[in-house]
């Protein structure tokens, strides 16, 4: 399942996390479970401390690593549902604001 460019990804509230050199540790304070993270596991949850939507975390893998834009739309997608299924991380749809319609004038007849 690929995540729309405007999915908004957060941190849960479940977790403590640390930084630890290039890479990262998380605990899940629910379920008591360590998690490691490595360099590019890292930076994306670093990109993640605040809000983010997937689509500027994809744009920043991007700009840092020489990867495939498909690939890493994939790749990045996959990790993030793994950090969801771990509960360390929530994703919520952004709301697209509908733009008003064009006042249309009533049609005239004869």
């Amino acid at each position: 399942m690929l995540m729309h460019s405007r999915a908004l990804i957060q941190r849960s509230e479940h977790q403590v996390s640390c930084p630890l050199r290039e890479e990262a540790a998380i605990l899940n304070m629910a379920t008591g479970k360590y998690y490691g993270l490595d360099a590019v596991g890292a930076m994306i949850w670093q990109r993640i401390e605040r809000p983010t939507c997937f689509g500027d975390v994809n744009a920043a893998l991007l700009s840092e690593y020489d990867v495939a834009p498909a690939s890493a739309e994939q790749d990045l997608d996959r990790f993030l549902q793994e950090l969801v299924a771990a509960g360390l991380v929530e994703v919520k749809m952004m709301e697209i604001k509908d733009e008003p319609a064009e006042a249309i004038p009533p049609s005239s007849r004869a």
